[in-house]
Order: structure tokens, then C-alpha cells, then sequence
């Protein structure tokens, strides 16, 4: 996707102030346009005018304040994506609650919330991080295929699982499904954010999923600050937990399709069945300020009994009776 820069000015009124609102020749005005139309069908049915008026902050500044507009503009699919290609737009119309709730509502919600997780193939393909805790095959619980899902290792035991982007985003809203036999639906969680796969920061409080094996959606009241990953925190133990198409939409100036991938991932072998062995991942390029330590595990992270990072290593000291694990690392 390509960003409009948003034209300025206007017609020599104040979009931010002009009354009355909902009218459509001061709509027009704010733009300078000096069409004839009345009606807002007639503008949605002129590309050039629409476009326009989408792409001009002071024809912005009038139309987030319309009281009446809002449900006509998001249900039509060129005016979403005019509004979803132009930052100031879009920030400016997600920043009032009407509009973010009609435009999380919309069937065209994706046009505006254009960063969302990728259908991930591994834990790291095509890009960012899945991060999770007493999950296994993270990556399966981000996949668009039911048939694949992430399920916690641990009988009665919450877990954690989580994605982290290459760049900053403001999350939007979530959906998740499960498979319907094997496991329950994860039902009740926090929304979490982080900015270094270190520490977590609450984004929402207790969510109770109650769709069951059905599609669930939860729309935040409003856009999250900005974060480079999110999770679901599950707050309540379940006798096995199963996620599957998790999504996370987010708003941010960037398309994720066009953003490198910045990740390392090693996986080790333990020289003994039980006990304590350190694993050294040396790389000149690893500093304490280029690391997240967005750990994936497929055992709790209870296991993982020390991670350092010093320039040129990391060195991850890990407990548990399985001869193998994982570990994966998101580069800044």
C-alpha cells in the first residue's frame, strides 16, 4: 500500500469549526470544490470528488465532525480505502469514538486497519516473531487453516501466545477460533503489549471469550498506544487451551508485506536428559540495544532458568528433561 500526503487548505472556511455540519456544499467548500451536489450518494458516486475530499486535512477536519455520515462512508469500499491509504485521515477519524467504532465495524475494516499478522508458515515465515509460553508450534495458531492450531503443553496450566511485528503498531481489534474437539477455546485473557519481548504492559483488562468453538471478535474501545507486539495473556487455566486464527488488526503507516524480517532463531540440543546446560548463540552483530528478547518456547518458560545478552552473544541457560529446545530472537 502507498500513503497520500494530505493537500491543505480550503475554500477560506474553517473545517475544524464551519457549521452547520453534515452539509455538502461546505463539505465541498473545505476542499475548494465547487460542485453542485447535495446529497452524499452523489459524492460517493464521483471518485475524483471523493478522493479529494478524503486527501484534504481541512475537509477532514469538517467531516469527523459530522454526526450523521459515518455509517454511509464506512460501508462504501473506495471511501475506505482513500481513508486507509492517507495517514491524517485515518488517524484523525480513528481518533473520535464514532468513527473507530463504525470503522472497526465496517465490512471494509481491513482497508484502514491495514497491519494485521501475517499467515504465519513458521514461527518466524513471512515476517515478525510468534512469541509464546506453555504453547507449542506458536506459528500454527497464527495460520488462516483450522486444521492447524496451537495447543498448551501443560495440563491446567495457562499460557501465553503472542506476536510481535517489525515496526510499532496500534491494535484495533482481535479474532480467534478453535478447532471444535481436542480442547477448549482460550476463554478468559488480557490483551498485552510490549515494546522489548521483555516486559508486558495490559492493554485491556479480563476479556471472556464465551463463542466456544466459533469465530470470536473484540474490539478494543479505542486504538491501543503504540507497540511492537501483542499477546493473550490467559488469566484462567484450562485443562488444555487451543488457539487457532488468531489475528491481531492494527492501524500504523506501514504495510507488513513491505517490512524486512529482523529475526534470529536457534534451536539446541542438550547434552543430558535432565539437569542444567548453557547454549551460547554467538553473532558479532547481537548488542543489548539491537535484541527483543521475544523468546518462543515449547515448554513453559519456567524452564529457561537465565538468558543473557552481551555484545556478540546470547547465552540461554535451560532446565527441563527434553534433549531439545528452541529459542527464537527478534532483531530491531
Amino acid at each position: 500500500m502507498s500513503f497520500i500526503r494530505a493537500s491543505q487548505g480550503g475554500g477560506g472556511i474553517d473545517g475544524s469549526t464551519a457549521t452547520p455540519t453534515d452539509t455538502i456544499a461546505t463539505w465541498l467548500e473545505c476542499a475548494d470544490l465547487h460542485q453542485s451536489y447535495t446529497t452524499l450518494n452523489e459524492v460517493l458516486a464521483d471518485t475524483p470528488v471523493l478522493e479529494a475530499l478524503i486527501n484534504n486535512t481541512n475537509a477532514v477536519d469538517y467531516l469527523v465532525r459530522s454526526t450523521t455520515w459515518a455509517s454511509d462512508i464506512v460501508a462504501n469500499e473506495l471511501a475506505m480505502g482513500y481513508i486507509g491509504a492517507n495517514n491524517y485521515c485515518a488517524d484523525t477519524l480513528l481518533a473520535d469514538s464514532t468513527w473507530y467504532t463504525a470503522i472497526c465495524g465496517s465490512t471494509y475494516f481491513e482497508s484502514v486497519l491495514i497491519t494485521k499478522t501475517p499467515n504465519m508458515i513458521t514461527d518466524t515465515s513471512p515476517s515478525g516473531q510468534c512469541v509464546y509460553d506453555n504453547f507449542q508450534s506458536g506459528w500454527q495458531g497464527f495460520n488462516d487453516n483450522l486444521t492447524y492450531y496451537s495447543v498448551t503443553v501443560e495440563y491446567n496450566t495457562v499460557g501465553h501466545i503472542g506476536y510481535i511485528f517489525p515496526k510499532p503498531v496500534k491494535l484495533a481489534k482481535i479474532t480467534l477460533q478453535t478447532r471444535s474437539t481436542g480442547g477448549y477455546t482460550m476463554e478468559k485473557f488480557k490483551i498485552q503489549g510490549t515494546n522489548d519481548g521483555s516486559t508486558w504492559t495490559d492493554v485491556t483488562g479480563e476479556i471472556t471469550n464465551n463463542a466456544g468453538n466459533n469465530k470470536f471478535t473484540y474490539t478494543l474501545s479505542s486504538l491501543s498506544s503504540a507497540y511492537k507486539g501483542f499477546r493473550l495473556f490467559e488469566t484462567v487455566a484450562q485443562a488444555y487451551t487451543i488457539v487457532g486464527r488468531l489475528q491481531f488488526y492494527c492501524r500504523s503507516d506501514y504495510d507488513i508485506e513491505d517490512t524486512e524480517k529482523y529475526v534470529y532463531k536457534a534451536t539446541f540440543t542438550k547434552s543430558s536428559s535432565s539437569g542444567t546446560d548453557t547454549f551460547t548463540l554467538t553473532d558479532a552483530s547481537i548488542t543489548t540495544s539491537t535484541i527483543v528478547l521475544s523468546v518462543t518456547c515449547d515448554k513453559p518458560m519456567v524452564n529457561y532458568t537465565g538468558i543473557t545478552v552481551s555484545t556478540g552473544q546470547i547465552q540461554i541457560t535451560y532446565n527441563t528433561s527434553d534433549a531439545v529446545g528452541s529459542v527464537g530472537f527478534l532483531l530491531m
